[in-house]
């Protein structure tokens, strides 16, 4: 049996990765797929497993059940078809992901059905926090940088933002944009409000030709602390009423800077710091690097982190896509609710160059 260290993305309901018979039709989701509809108030099911109506999720309650729902039912039938799960981190919603599928009895309805309230009450608490004015769009609250050293970016948003904010005491009336996610060292986000958003791209631009500059799809400045606080605040409360028990296996939370959680308490508190912290998956990564694991897996949807994993050496990639379809194909159909004992898992392979610690 392949084992792996599993990994959970931010985003990717509109992917057409799926796997829509694998995953609606099995029976061990059906007390996920209840819990999404219930929560996200609609259908959202029908929608999610539908290519042309998964486009049309556009609520951001909506995106984030998907996304993890999406992602859990993933990482469960990857371990049915003989990939061995030895621990689990995300990238921003991610992490909530990965606690789910180490914290949360899936087979428990009640716990389930807490888990995805709380899903829905943290997309609530993010969107009751985005600042709205005249002229703000919703597509243009986060960028993806490329090409650009993080601090180079730090850098250009704090003369943005102190040039922008001279006179202002309350930072609700403040209009920042801040570095809030770093997943490879030449790859960037930034978030904040959209004028402010607007002035750092046009440094960028003016000052970098070679950066390279992708308006995100995003409802809101997410991870930008001078907008997030409250939501976190707000959802670290709402969090104890969630039956957290302790990991099955490694979890690390992008939050924490120390070693991997194990107190349902900290795991609590962990998941709501992270809506107003800059995330550091490629730290995070190598740090799982360094301890020793070597093989990832993409549980989500779409597989962004297999991309971000690719331009990273010496690690080892199962590419979930090639590897449900090989074993489903060779399987028949009624026997897929049996654990597979062995499996040839498809890997692939990054350059042999060992990750350098200052790169970090």
């Amino acid at each position: 049996m392949q084992e792996a260290y599993f990994g959970f993305p931010g985003n990717g309901v509109h992917s057409s990765a799926y796997f829509e018979k694998n995953l609606m039709n099995r029976s061990e989701n059906r007390i996920i797929l209840e819990a999404m509809n219930r929560h996200a108030g609609y259908d959202i099911v029908r929608k999610m497993f539908d290519s042309k109506e998964r486009k049309q999720i556009a609520d951001e309650k909506g995106r984030q059940i998907a996304t993890v729902g999406g992602s859990v039912m993933n990482a469960s039938l990857l371990e049915k078809l003989g990939v061995r799960r030895i621990g689990s981190y995300g990238l921003s919603l991610g992490a909530w992901s990965a606690a789910a599928i180490e914290c949360i009895d899936l087979d428990d309805e009640a716990q389930v059905d807490e888990f995805f309230r709380a899903v829905a009450f943290r997309s609530d608490a993010m969107s009751a926090c985005v600042p709205v004015g005249n002229g703000y769009s919703d597509t243009k609250y986060m960028a993806a940088i490329e090409n650009l050293r993080a601090w180079r970016i730090k850098s250009i948003c704090r003369n943005v933002n102190r040039r922008g904010n001279r006179g202002l005491v309350e930072i609700i009336d403040k209009k920042t944009a801040r570095l809030v996610n770093e997943n490879l060292p030449l790859q960037n986000v930034i978030s904040g409000q959209p004028e402010a958003v607007e002035k750092v791209i046009r440094s960028i631009e003016r000052k970098y030709p070679d950066a390279a500059v992708k308006i995100l799809d995003t409802g809101g400045p997410w991870h930008n602390p001078d907008y997030m606080k409250p939501a976190s605040e707000k959802v670290k409360e709402d969090l104890q009423q969630v039956p957290f028990s302790e990991p099955k296996n490694k979890l690390l939370l992008t939050s924490r800077t120390d070693d991997f959680v194990n107190d349902p308490e900290e795991i609590r508190s962990a998941l709501g710091d992270e809506i107003s912290l800059a995330t550091r998956f490629y730290k995070d990564t190598i740090r799982l690097m360094q301890s020793g694991i070597r093989t990832f897996v993409d549980a989500g949807p779409n597989q962004i982190l297999k991309r971000i994993w690719e331009k990273i050496p010496n690690l080892n990639i199962i590419d979930r896509v090639k590897f449900v379809r090989k074993v489903t194909r060779e399987i028949p159909i009624q026997d897929l609710e049996k654990k597979i004992e062995e499996s040839t898992a498809l890997t692939v392979s990054s350059p042999s160059a060992a990750p350098q610690e200052d790169s970090l």
